[in-house]
């Protein structure tokens, strides 16, 4: 059980690449003077956020689902849930308490939390 929870930390931690590649992109595109300027600075701002993904995860998201595992009832919308309120509490206390960049912690803490659930799904797969 342990190599399958740090599988799903270890996708987890994909997230804020995720979350800055996507918004470098957008941004990138769609402002009239993006420039890949624009894109590795967004991509590095997700990436220096990282510090708040892995505090939700260890605080939030993971002693949820152990506790969940031991009773015997997991349920996803629940980790899910986790991720995202360990996202805000701690965007809100090292990051930004409102605006734009609190809601991007948020989701991505969200994100990993998904990615977590998927790395132990993926993990836990027997192949033939």
């Amino acid at each position: 059980m342990k190599a399958n929870i740090v599988k799903g930390v270890g996708y987890s931690f994909l997230s804020p690449v995720i979350v800055g590649v996507t918004l470098g992109l957008f941004y990138s595109v769609t402002l009239e003077g993006g420039s890949s300027a624009t894109f590795f600075a967004l991509l590095l701002s997700a990436v220096a956020n990282a510090h708040i993904v892995g505090l939700a995860m260890a605080l939030f998201v993971v002693p949820i689902y152990i506790y969940s595992v031991k009773k015997g009832m997991v349920n996803y919308s629940v980790i899910l849930t986790a991720g995202l309120l360990g996202g805000a509490v701690f965007s809100y206390i090292f990051a930004a308490t409102s605006g734009a960049a609190f809601l991007v912690n948020a989701i991505m803490s969200g994100l990993a939390a998904g990615l977590f659930l998927f790395g132990l799904r993926r993990s836990s797969v027997k192949l033939a």
